[in-house]
């Protein structure tokens, strides 16, 4: 995408859907595009400088340090972030909601909360980090774990802050080996396959499905799931189906039916 740069004239007098096209085809869709990690790596690059936190500018010395720290897997995100903000005032425009629609975006679940928030540093405005939620079309959850049912519990109540949405992938063993950002690179397994599935991505069991659009997840969701090698290694002793069942299935069944309770007393 650095090419746009010296084409500003030319893509200016093209129409919008043009524009958009050619975004698409040059923006980096091989590798999932870790947003948590890119804003933990930029306010660590601040901490060299007294300058806000932003990573809107190419060569500001935040973005250059920003850019010097990120994992290989995750340079052409970045670029493609900053040559959108760095082009035109109409390719920005255009270009900012183009990539939060087009790539697959992997962070925690509280990431996503303080996103909605507005609380994820200066990268951009409080108003549009929510914004970008309405954006987004693909996003994997990367802090799902065998430890506790939580974060199935809270999947519901995260999934839906993202409107227009069409697949979620959950992903089992990944956060455990991405949250140093220094020395672990960024799950190497999870690179994405043609049409943007995450290699390894298996079908969700059929009564876990069931039981978490009983509690509020959108039925016309896709809902791929993703256990790492790193966790299919340390679990391998213990039986996913059993899990499931002893420490997920009553805890969703549960909600659910409480929920369909407080939905019965609101009829007339």
């Amino acid at each position: 995408m650095a090419s746009l740069q010296g084409s500003k004239s030319y893509l200016d007098s093209l129409p919008d859907e043009v524009v958009k096209n050619i975004l698409l085809h040059t923006m980096e869709n091989d590798y999932l595009c870790h947003l948590e990690q890119h804003v933990q790596r930029s306010l660590r690059a601040a901490l060299h400088t007294r300058r806000r936190i932003r990573i809107d500018y190419r060569h500001n010395g935040t973005s250059r340090r920003l850019l010097q720290r990120a994992s290989e897997k995750q340079v052409g995100h970045l670029i493609d972030w900053l040559v959108l903000n760095t082009t035109s005032r109409r390719i920005r425009d255009i270009g900012k909601p183009l990539f939060f629609a087009a790539k697959t975006f992997g962070m925690s679940g509280g990431f996503a909360e303080r996103l909605r928030a507005g609380r994820v540093s200066d990268w951009i405005s409080p108003a549009q980090q929510a914004r970008a939620l309405t954006y987004m079309r693909d996003v994997a959850f990367l802090d799902f774990s065998y430890d506790t049912p939580n974060g199935l519990v809270a999947f519901p109540r995260r999934v839906n802050m993202f409107p227009n949405l069409t697949r979620c992938t959950l992903v089992f063993g990944a956060w455990s080996r991405c949250r140093s950002y220094q020395d672990q690179p960024l799950c190497a397994e999870l690179s994405l396959l043609a049409g943007g599935d995450i290699g390894g991505a298996s079908e969700m069991p059929h009564q876990l499905r069931q039981l978490l659009l009983a509690t509020g997840v959108p039925e016309n969701l896709d809902l791929p799931m993703v256990l790492t090698t790193f966790h299919q290694e340390l679990y391998l002793a213990y039986d996913y189906g059993d899990w499931l069942g002893d420490s997920v299935y009553p805890v969703l069944a549960f909600r659910a039916k409480c929920l369909k309770l407080l939905k019965d007393q609101k009829k007339p």
